[in-house]
Formats: structure tokens, sequence, C-alpha cells
């Protein structure tokens, strides 16, 4: 019989699975993706193992290993399979090595995947900022292979109201930290000047649209003048019912690419702690019903960002995308948790920051550490200025 469970970390499986690659979901990982493996198998009981990843050892700091998971809703049954995401490359390979998928049927987290499906939810249920209205389109993929596209993006792009100031973006629907995206802050003065208008062609190749096309079309949005990126984790059942697990706010890279997360702790629950908080826990819970009707359940993430609006004022996105899958902030949530049971994260603790590729060796008084793993590393503080202090100092390597 196999582990319990038997976990998959088919991690960038949107772009082999939904781009026609021929990659195998198990294929080796990049040293900074296999630390992540490892990171997110200390969120399943002892006996999971990882299919094709290898091993590291138990977190020192973090005590005895538990027995059972971080959630009480993570998959702990002989003979099941857990991947990263849904996909049949993963149910296959899954059931290949004996094990039974425990997990949504790819077919439905593709539906709910599609950053088209966010989009769609949002304007239905009003949870899109009034400045955003008509700015943000949805491109097919037949669109794409037609060449219509290319007409609409310099329409769009020549119609963008003064206030966004002239940049835009084309993203995959299918994809994740920022790969594949293309004019990501090109601006429209730019973008005429290198030859660009009203049906004449893109700075960019057929090749480029056609990438785009494979990977179940485009969202055409302005490329915003962000504050904050967050992120809402939530858990949907199998009888729909929607769990907010914390809200954090992202640390990342200006392509998008991740690095950690960061939140605050009030009265146990993880927190963004800005004004925002409500509206993006209530945006989230909304998408997560609508995902559930889908037919979806399991682990997933909002990511919502506040930008500078119209009036320089600061408004909050609460819905950008539905990551539907476990995500960096499932991993981030589910080691503080351990770090909870463990005694580590203690009650003066009120900040915290999870880096997944390593912390800068600065020592305050209130500031404490706990290596992960080869390059991971969560630091709890007893303030949100510890935090940004270590942050301003190049705290994450």
């Amino acid at each position: 019989m196999t582990p319990a469970p038997l976990l998959l970390p088919n991690f960038g499986a949107e772009e082999r699975e939904y781009s026609n690659g021929a990659q195998k979901a198990g294929a080796r990982l990049h040293p900074i993706l296999r630390e992540a493996a490892w990171l997110w198998s200390l969120l399943f009981g002892e006996s999971a193992t990882s299919l094709g990843e290898p091993t590291g050892a138990w977190p020192d700091l973090l005590g005895m290993r538990p027995d059972g998971p971080a959630f009480p809703w993570l998959e702990s049954r002989p003979g099941r399979g857990v991947a990263w995401l849904s996909t049949k490359t993963a149910w296959d390979e899954l059931r290949g090595a004996g094990a039974a998928p425990a997990m949504p049927a790819p077919e439905i987290v593709r539906r709910v995947h599609d950053k088209a499906f966010a989009q769609e939810v949002a304007s239905e249920l009003g949870l899109s900022p009034g400045c955003l209205e008509g700015l943000i389109r949805i491109l097919e993929p037949l669109e794409l292979r037609t060449g219509v596209a290319v007409e609409k993006i310099a329409e769009w792009i020549a119609s963008l109201p003064p206030w966004v100031r002239g940049s835009w973006t084309i993203k995959p629907r299918l994809g994740s930290s920022g790969r594949g995206r293309l004019g990501a802050g090109q601006s429209a003065e730019r973008t005429m000047a290198l030859g660009t208008a009203p049906g004449r062609a893109l700075p960019f190749g057929n090749g480029a649209l056609a990438r785009l096309e494979r990977r179940g079309g485009a969202v055409l949005e302005p490329w915003l003048e962000r504050h904050v990126d967050l992120s809402t984790q939530l858990h949907v059942a199998p009888s729909g019912e929607v769990e907010i697990l914390g809200t954090t706010r992202q640390v990342i890279t200006p392509s998008g690419v991740y690095l950690g997360s960061r939140g605050r702790i009030e009265d146990g629950e993880i927190v963004v702690g800005s004004g925002f908080e409500q509206e993006l826990r209530g945006a989230a819970v909304k998408l997560g019903r609508a995902a559930a009707r889908a037919g979806y359940f399991g682990p997933c993430g909002v990511d919502a960002f506040s930008f500078r609006g119209p009036d320089d004022a600061e408004v909050l996105r609460p819905i950008v995308e539905l990551n539907a899958r476990f995500t960096m902030g499932t991993i981030a949530l589910g080691l503080l948790r351990r770090a909870r049971a463990a005694g580590v994260l203690e009650g003066r603790h009120r900040a915290w920051l999870f880096s997944l590729r390593g912390l800068a060796d600065v020592r305050r008084e209130g500031l404490d550490f706990v290596p992960l793993g080869a390059l991971s590393s969560l630091a709890l503080a007893e303030s949100e200025e510890a935090i940004d202090e270590l942050l301003q100092s190049g705290g994450v390597a």
C-alpha cells in the first residue's frame, strides 16, 4: 500500500499541462522548488512521501514531528495521492504509482484556475473597483489564433484613461508567478513610438500571441502602480463550506516572482491588519463559494492588491485571480501552525515573515528565527516594525 498520502509536487504544471508541453509533472525540480516541495511535505503527517523528490530532516526548532497534518482537512488516508495542482498528468502519475487521487477533477480545476473565472465572478458580484470598469479584457484562444486580438489590443491601449498612465500588460489565463506575461509596464506612449496604432503591429511577434493561445487565452489589463500585494488563503470543503485560513502580504519581485509572505497575528488569527481586511476576506469567500458551486474543493489562494487610483487614493482590487491549488501561502500558514504547536510561536509574537530563499542574519531583540530547510526560514517578531526593518536591511536574501 502507498504512504498516507503520496505527494506529487508538480510545481509549474500550469505551463506544462495547459500549453501541451511534453515535460512530465514529476520531472526534476529547480533547487528553490525542491525546497518548496520539502516544505509542502512538512504540512502532512509523518508517513507522507513525495514522489520523485528527495526528503530532508524535520526542522530542529519545531520539536518532534507530529503524527498528523498541520490542517485537519489535509489528506491522511493510506493509498491516496495529492498533487500540488490537479491535472490529468498528475492523476495519471499518481495512479501509476498505486495511489488514488484525492482531489477535484482536472477539468474542474482548469475551469476555476483560469484567470477569466475570477474576473467573471468579480464582475457579476460587483467586486471590482469602479475605476477599473471596462479596463480588463478577456481574450479567447480563437481571437489570438486569428489575429483579431492584434487590433483589439491596439485599440484598447489607445483608449486607456490618463490616470492609468498608459501602462499595460497581457498575461496568460493559465499561468503563475508572472511567467508568460507581455508588455508589463509598457506605456502607451512607448508603444506608439514603436509604431503601434489601431490596426498596426504590436511590439511583440505573433509567436508570443501563439503561446498565449496555447495557455488558454489571455487577460489584458492596465499595469497599475501597486501599493501592497495581498492574498487570502482558503479551504473549500467538499460540502461547499469555505474556511478562511488567513490573509497575508506577499513579498514578490516587480515581475511577480514569489519571495515570501508576511502578516500579523491578532487574537490567534493570521491577518494583514489593514483597513482592507474585511473587504479582502468578504470578496475571497464569495469567490470561494463560486468555485465550490463549479465543483471545486480543496485549498486555494485569492490574489489581490491595492493600487494608486484616479485621485491618487489607495484602492483595493480584492480579486485578481484564484489559484485553485496549494499555494506558498498555504505552506507559510501551515508552518506557522507547526510553530505554534511546537511552542515556538508564542503569545508575545505579533508579526511574522516566511522567506523561501532565506533570511539575512540580522539579530535584533524581539526577533526570532526558525531555519526550516537548506534555504528557507521563518522570522517571528514582537512587532510589525521589526519585520519592516528586517526587509529594509535586505532581510530576504
